[in-house]
């Protein structure tokens, strides 16, 4: 019988017990034959799978090194931006940033920093 549903196993002609065998091909149906021993099994026709990959080849994705690089540089850039109001004469003012943004840059930096110590 199914290991999961007992409902299974009467419907299911694969569990042994369902209407999809005969009765003498049912599992649990009289046991082995007088003799003493059961007939031969054939052997079971399912496909070998190759071996799982346990070392990464050439082709294995690079780990995002470059990725959390670049962020974190563009953090620290808007980190050094100067702030709404103030006066700068070697910048525009398109490029001075409100608090809020530096916040988050600094959350990004800080969270890119954490997943770089942990690995």
């Amino acid at each position: 019988m199914c290991r999961v549903h007992l409902a299974c196993c009467q419907l299911h002609p694969r569990c042994g017990s369902g209407p999809g065998l005969p009765a003498d091909q049912k599992r649990g149906a009289g046991g082995p034959p007088r003799g003493g021993k059961a007939p031969p099994r054939a052997p079971s026709r399912s496909r070998s799978l190759p071996p799982p990959c346990t070392s990464p080849g050439p082709l294995a994705p690079p780990r995002p090194l470059l990725l959390y690089l670049a962020m974190a540089a563009a953090c620290l850039g808007v980190l050094m931006l100067p702030l709404q109001g103030q006066p700068s004469e070697l910048l525009p003012s398109i490029l001075h940033v409100t608090p809020p943004q530096k916040l988050v840059a600094a959350y990004i930096l800080g969270l890119l920093t954490a997943a770089f110590l942990q690995s």
